[in-house]
């Protein structure tokens, strides 16, 4: 149900808008020409996105626009079309001082963003032109029940009645290869002969399952064992690693006892290098001690007279 109507910059119209619409028959008077087909265009423009192109735009303007509000939930619907816009926006009227953000779509093609159309909920039985054959007097009779259809529901009803036709149809093929598959049971059961017949089967099944399961034992067995062997595997490569690591320990004892002695030589060597540095300086010392007293000496037998002249004897040797 309409409550308004308001058009920009479409076909003839530069700004119009019709308010309050009655929820019965309204009907809209003026001169010819005046735009009053252009306004039931514009409703089903917005219904059908048809046509895609700018026809409907006012001439000489840069785009236009048609909107209309649906009651009982107030939907304002909006159709733009212009250089650079081609779009639905879409929102629920607030309550006055209260703004919401309408939904945006994109008008792609000919088709209609889905939630535009259900709020619309609209079909083409609901758009009559002037020129328009009489409702449903023009049609075939086909087209009038199929009109009459939509109107009152029936396609629903036609709808759900096929649907019902091939889920009958699916349950008897169903039943029919059920019924098959059980005639064909009792035919095997026929060939396997008397009850006692199917026992000793049964008894061949059940010993069958049974070495099948000891199969599976034996199997799950024999993974272990490669399982452990592996393990083993392991373990003996690491021992083997261990045993060289034990033998390079001994190895590293040995040499850390060859260093200990090594630095015991070294310091006795420093020592002895100590000694023999005290010694050619003892050495030297003494050579030079020698020259002084040989000095000493040859000084004594320069100046001492050959006579003492206190005893008289002979002072020099």
């Amino acid at each position: 149900m309409l409550q308004s109507i308001s058009l920009r910059q479409f076909q003839s119209h530069k700004k119009t808008f019709l308010d309050k619409l009655s929820p019965g028959v309204n009907v809209i008077i003026g001169q010819s020409d005046s735009g009053k087909t252009s306004i039931v265009r514009a409703l089903k423009w917005i219904w059908s996105n048809r046509p895609v192109g700018s026809s409907m735009i006012r001439h000489g303007k840069a785009s236009g626009s048609a909107a209309m509000v649906l009651l009982p939930d107030r939907i304002h619907v909006v159709r733009e079309k212009g250089k650079g816009i081609n779009e639905y926006r879409m929102r629920t009227l607030p309550i006055p001082h209260e703004g919401t953000k309408p939904m945006v779509f994109e008008a792609v093609n000919t088709g209609v963003p889905e939630e535009v159309e259900k709020a619309l909920d609209l079909q083409s039985i609901n758009f009559q032109f002037q020129l328009d054959p009489p409702f449903m007097l023009g049609l075939s009779p086909i087209e009038a029940a199929k009109a009459l259809n939509e109107v009152a529901g029936l396609d629903d009803i036609d709808r759900v009645l096929g649907n019902l036709s091939k889920m009958k149809r699916r349950n008897d093929d169903d039943l029919r290869s059920a019924v098959q598959d059980r005639d064909e049971a009792k035919e095997e059961l026929a060939k396997l002969g008397t009850i006692e017949r199917m026992s000793e089967i049964a008894n061949l099944i059940n010993n069958l399952i049974r070495q099948q399961n000891k199969a599976k034992d034996l199997v799950q067995q024999q993974m272990e064992l490669t399982g452990f062997k592996c393990a083993i595997a392991i373990a003996t490569s690491k021992v083997k690693k261990l045993s060289k690591w034990t033998k390079a320990d001994e190895a590293t004892k040995e040499l850390g006892q060859k260093l200990d002695r090594i630095q015991i030589m070294e310091k006795k060597w420093r020592a002895l290098q100590e000694l023999d540095r005290d010694i050619d300086m003892s050495q030297a010392l003494i050579e030079t001690w020698k020259a002084k007293v040989e000095r000493l000496e040859k000084q004594w037998h320069e100046k001492m007279p050959d006579q003492c002249p206190l005893c008289g004897q002979g002072g020099k040797k």
